[in-house]
């Protein structure tokens, strides 16, 4: 009797003693309500994110990796591209730097097929919906929780998501016990974007994601494979939680409405396929009145391409400007330097003159983007003639991190055109534009084609797609102005608007040069006159070498006299739409 006592003994100690090997090996169940306080921030050394205490409803522990051998695999949804791989493949990665052995990172698609380990589901899955996890989710909130022994990862924005794995990566690190890793209280929720969490959910069967494209409180989410019944369903959403239509718009190729509630403007548009809406603050979002309004009419609207001082061999630059039928200007661009910003001030001056004009009032100054080439001017003509003139408004799509690598490159340029008007034009107001968005300046309508919000998430790895393309319509005449549009834009646009694109008057992307205007492209937009932004010996380069195939072919679908080249600086070429 005592044997069998003892033995009953030694069984039970067995037991005891194997119990949190067998949980590892099994993995923990969390509750997936179960919220854990404070930043998901610090650093990876910092001993102060050493793990809190096991609390009771959050039981036992998740063995990541055992002796070197890793248990789970990465997952990441098919239509999340490389911004999803690129989150899976960190998780991977710290595994690997932790224990010397790989966690293999898989699309979903390919993960079904064989299901032989666990697996950790980054973003929006197929497997994280039927969870649960991501009901009641905002854009701007990531949730990490464990089902089984799966665990997810679940945000709706870049910016959470972007958290949310830096955490997880922490917890990893925090793991490593040998050879091992053990996953702690890994149940999490928290909010990264208050700006994003104000854009209404998309509802229904759509994958919506969202990211800044801008400033602070410039964000938008992007829902694919969208109908007009998603398009006039989130519209009836927005009426619904007391949005105001402020604008409708509908074209061949798009569909387009702003709603304005009590601190935001939301965007909201329907263009092959894609259900996109933009969030602005009220107090810094555009609100053009819809239709043309009324104005004195004090002559005849005309176009001006200026020469600018390029330095080197080529003359590239850009300067652009028209005097509308109300005695305003609009300008766009305006080249390198003090140079091109006194040239700008005195033809400005001289046009004004002849037209009769008491001083130089500019309506709207669009900034395609933020090259030297084309702004580099702004902060000299601002400090030196801000007091002479009288800006209204300053158009300029700044752009983030998250759209792209040349975003971040960019940022201080974009910076100093913000900081310019600050300093010296106090009473003039800087705001985004909207592609669909549609305005008004005197007799000259104003469509916004595209801008860099337009392409997919982390994309922008060439900043001359940051361009903001509009056209302008004088007298029934076209003018496409594209800046320094290149291959991103154009993929997106050719896709977009197909024969839309058709316009009389062209400016040349990018001067000409590659990567720029494709001959796809100019077959579309079919034009008969060209704005040619560059100098002589610039234009004779690209046709004899520097990019002879589409110069050609642009040059072919015009008259010789139809085409207008910039020139060097003090030279003035006006155009008319009679």
């Amino acid at each position: 009797m005592k044997q069998m006592l003892l033995r009953g003994l030694l069984l039970l100690l067995c037991g005891l003693l194997l119990l949190p090997t067998l949980a590892g090996c099994r993995g923990g169940q969390s509750d997936p309500e179960h919220t854990e306080g404070g930043s998901g921030a610090g650093s990876d050394t910092d001993p102060a994110e050493s793990l809190p205490p096991e609390e009771p409803d959050n039981p036992g522990e998740i063995l990541i990796a055992e002796d070197g051998v890793v248990h789970y695999r990465v997952i990441y949804p098919d239509d999340g591209g490389s911004l999803f791989y690129d989150f899976a493949n960190s998780i991977a990665e710290t595994i690997q730097n932790q224990v010397n052995a790989s966690a293999r990172v898989q699309k979903e698609s390919v993960s079904q097929i064989a299901q032989e380990q666990p697996a950790i589901y980054v973003g929006s899955t197929e497997a994280l919906r039927k969870t649960g996890l991501d009901e009641n989710l905002g854009y701007g909130d990531y949730r990490i929780a464990a089902v089984g022994e799966d665990i997810y990862i679940a945000a709706y924005s870049y910016a959470a998501l972007d958290e949310a794995v830096e955490h997880f990566n922490r917890r990893i690190r925090n793991g490593l016990d040998g050879g091992s890793i053990y996953l702690r209280n890994y149940a999490r929720e928290e909010t990264v974007s208050e700006e994003l969490n104000g854009i209404p959910l998309i509802s229904g069967e759509l994958t919506a994601w969202g990211y800044t494209v801008g400033e602070e409180g410039s964000c938008e989410v992007v829902a694919a494979n969208a109908a007009e019944t998603d398009f006039e369903g989130y519209l009836a959403s927005l009426a619904a939680l007391s949005y105001t239509e402020a604008a409708r718009r509908s074209t061949d190729t798009g569909e387009y409405a702003t709603y304005v509630g009590q601190e935001q403007a939301l965007y909201v548009s329907l263009c092959g396929g894609e259900l996109r809406v933009a969030r602005e603050p009220v107090a810094t979002a555009f609100l053009p009145a819809a239709g043309e309004q009324d104005f004195e009419r004090r002559c005849d609207t005309v176009g001006y391409l200026m020469g600018v001082y390029g330095g080197g061999a080529y003359e590239n630059g850009m300067s652009l400007f028209f005097l509308l039928a109300d005695g305003t200007f609009l300008i766009y661009d305006g080249g390198h330097n003090e140079s091109d910003a006194d040239q700008l001030y005195r033809t400005l001056s001289e046009v004004a003159g002849e037209n009769g004009l008491d001083g130089i009032r500019i309506s709207a100054w669009i900034i395609t983007h933020s090259h030297s080439d084309h702004v580099g001017m702004f902060p000299s003509f601002l400090r030196k003639y801000g007091g002479r003139v009288r800006l209204e408004t300053v158009f300029l799509n700044r752009t983030s991190a998250e759209q792209g690598s040349a975003a971040a490159d960019m940022a201080a340029a974009e910076q100093t055109v913000v900081d310019a008007v600050q300093t010296y034009s106090t009473s003039t107001a800087i705001r985004r534009l909207q592609t669909g968005q549609e305005f008004w300046l005197a007799d000259v309508r104003v469509e916004v084609l595209y801008t860099a919000a337009d392409l997919r998430q982390g994309s922008l790895s060439d900043y001359n797609d940051a361009n903001t393309v509009t056209r302008l319509t004088v007298n029934g005449k076209t003018v496409l102005i594209t800046g320094d549009a290149a291959a991103g834009a154009w993929g997106t646009m050719v896709g977009r608007y197909g024969t839309a694109l058709k316009s009389d008057i062209l400016q040349v992307p990018h001067h000409g040069a590659a990567p720029g205007g494709t001959v796809e492209a100019y077959d579309l937009i079919d034009p008969d006159v060209l704005l040619w932004p560059a100098g002589d010996t610039l234009y004779a380069a690209l046709l004899a070498s520097m990019n002879p195939g589409p110069c050609q072919h642009l040059v072919n679908m015009v008259s010789a006299e139809n085409i207008h080249i910039a020139g060097v600086l003090g030279r003035v070429t006006p155009f008319r739409f009679d």
